[in-house]
């Protein structure tokens, strides 16, 4: 993991340098070496999955390396890819459905360095899809029938949850599913306005604290 983090690093800092010009890098101290800082957008969710580039604007890292990075936040990848594509951001955070998705329709988007991995402990893990004891749903095939809230359609939360529920027994074409930002999932699982929804942290340590 850490050979991998790093060369993609190696690899970002590379095509900021080649984005931001400046002549030739051998005779550049880098961006910032004149005191000026670069100008970056990069588009993100507000997940745990990017706590690591909130804290480094937090706490000064990017403009120690000469960037000014602002931050726009997108309900998910799916709005996230076409927007880097677009130019309305620099740089973005996706998952791979809409990585595969932007790869189908010919977009010229560049991978440059994996963004996160589950931790691969189900039971304290980065996200979960969470219902109310009183749903009566208590396996995968019991979504069947059911409303579950997802961040974005036709993405990686419906297609993972019906790969799930198939792999159960159930039948993934009787659920419907909402498009809902995280941070109304929550309530709208405590509420019943839906039966289960698809919650990342930290989303998903609220609703457990409202009985999910």
């Amino acid at each position: 993991m850490r050979r991998t983090l790093t060369a993609g690093g190696a690899v970002t800092a590379l095509a900021l340098m080649t984005a931001c010009g400046g002549g030739d890098a051998a005779d550049d101290d880098g961006p910032g070496s004149e005191g000026e800082l670069t100008e970056i957008t990069v588009g993100v969710m507000p997940i745990v999955d990017t706590a690591a580039i909130w804290l480094g604007v937090e706490e000064g890292i990017f403009e120690d390396h000469g960037l000014d990075v602002t931050l726009e936040v997108a309900q998910g990848g799916a709005a996230i890819a076409p927007a880097v594509v677009s130019g309305d951001y620099d740089f973005g955070f996706s998952n791979t459905v809409s990585l595969f998705i932007a790869a189908d329709r010919d977009l010229p988007l560049t991978l440059l360095t994996p963004g996160a991995a589950t931790t691969g402990d189900t039971t304290e893990d980065i996200g979960a899809v969470l219902t109310m004891p009183e749903t009566g749903i208590e396996t995968p095939a019991d979504l069947e029938g059911r409303s579950v809230a997802v961040n974005t359609l036709n993405n990686i939360g419906d297609v993972t949850i019906s790969e799930v529920v198939a792999q159960d027994g159930g039948d993934p074409t009787d659920i419907s599913f909402v498009e809902m930002g995280f941070p109304d999932m929550p309530a709208a699982v405590a509420s019943g306005e839906v039966d289960a929804a698809w919650i990342l942290e930290p989303f998903s340590s609220i609703a457990q604290e409202q009985g999910a």
